[in-house]
């Protein structure tokens, strides 16, 4: 089973669902997330064999599948397109349909309309996102972004998962087959890594939450509604069963949902920790961990940036990092560079301290960011 390493900076990979990151200087600082994202430990999985974090590349499917009805589940979709001012479309999404309302959910957020017949046109909750798009067979299809400012074209084509028995479950509410359990899995998609979630089989005596685990390659062994966090520093299969989550609510005892990476609506509960030993608002990482930025899910689905303890590597500032390659001890990863968290009390020794492009926590210290 998959074992996400304690620590690591659980940041979702794209700053607008429908169209990726920008790779120009006019984009905001939420490029700067997803690059951080994906320098700690390769998107924040330890990228272990097993049933639920496969290495080998599924490109799509190349048999048929059903297509999409108003009372069916659509399933996980391989995405390849093009947006304006040089963004890159993202790579996978996953779509849910019930009574003739198509959902697509991507990371925390989610576009929802009408599905009649092979046609769809969704939206953001606020409007401000637009899809407009169809099938045009079983298994393929295309769409249209817009969000006012960027729009993006891309073809999208059914995969078929090897990592899970199927793709795109609820964390919480498990809507998987009796037998298995939803959890976060790794697929690799055309190449691409992704993370999304996974129904596998339910071991048959499987741990409790808050209780040590050990990695499977056949099974999940946590607990439904829990998943198998690797101790930081382990080079083996050990870990601990923690708590899944959608949003802060799902938690306890004061802790936070960190979302995973892109996964939809997929967290863990964990405490922020402090970035500066002067410096109250969190607990201080353990020996050899990094206190590292992070995304968190609020009360309504909301994301904002908190910290999250995550392995320290040994890259040092101005140096190369992604790829497995960690930043040491005060350091982040953005647009693969390790470079200086700052805030409002510790201010940059070269550079200006930028935010991340989203709102900071009440967890979080005041102006946190990274030096530019």
């Amino acid at each position: 089973m998959l074992c996400i390493r304690t620590g690591v900076a659980l940041l979702a990979l794209t700053a607008l669902a429908a169209c990726g990151t920008s790779t120009t200087s006019t984009n905001t600082g939420a490029d700067a997330i997803d690059d951080a994202s994906t320098a700690t430990d390769a998107t924040g999985t330890d990228a272990a064999t097993g049933t639920d974090a496969t290495t080998d590349t599924k490109d799509v499917a190349t048999k048929d599948v059903p297509a999409p009805s108003c009372a069916s589940r659509v399933g996980a979709y391989a995405i390849d397109g093009t947006c304006t001012g040089g963004a890159s479309s993202i790579t996978f999404g996953c779509m849910l349909a019930k009574d003739c309302e198509l959902t697509w959910v991507g990371d925390y957020r989610a576009w929802s309309g009408p599905l009649k017949g092979n046609d769809f046109t969704l939206a953001s909750a606020d409007g401000s996102e637009n899809f407009t798009g169809s099938f045009d067979s079983a298994s393929t299809g295309s769409y249209h972004y817009d969000n006012g400012g960027l729009t993006c074209d891309a073809t999208i084509a059914y995969v078929d998962p090897t990592a899970a028995d199927s793709l795109c479950c609820d964390v919480l509410t498990n809507d998987c087959k009796s037998g298995d359990a939803c959890v976060v899995v790794q697929e690799t998609v055309n190449t691409v890594p992704v993370l999304t979630t996974g129904c596998v089989p339910l071991a048959a005596s499987p741990t409790a939450e808050g209780a040590a685990c050990t990695q499977s390659a056949t099974e999940t062994g946590c607990a439904v509604g829990s998943l198998c966090v690797r101790n930081t520093g382990s080079t083996g299969a050990d870990g601990t069963c923690q708590h899944l989550c959608q949003q802060v609510s799902d938690c306890k005892g004061g802790q936070q949902c960190d979302i995973v990476a892109d996964a939809p609506r997929a967290g863990l509960c964990d405490k922020a920790c402090a970035p500066f030993a002067d410096e109250a608002g969190g607990d201080a990482c353990p020996s050899g961990q990094n206190c590292l930025p992070t995304l968190i899910s609020g009360a309504k689905y909301e994301r904002a940036i908190s910290t999250a303890c995550g392995t320290a590597g040994t890259a040092t500032d101005g140096l190369k990092c992604g790829n497995g390659v960690a930043c040491g001890l005060g350091l982040v990863c953005v647009q693969s560079a390790c470079t200086p968290i700052c805030d409002t009390k510790h201010a940059c020794a070269k550079g200006t301290c930028t935010g991340f492009g989203l709102a900071n926590a009440s967890t979080a210290p005041a102006g946190l960011g990274y030096c530019k």
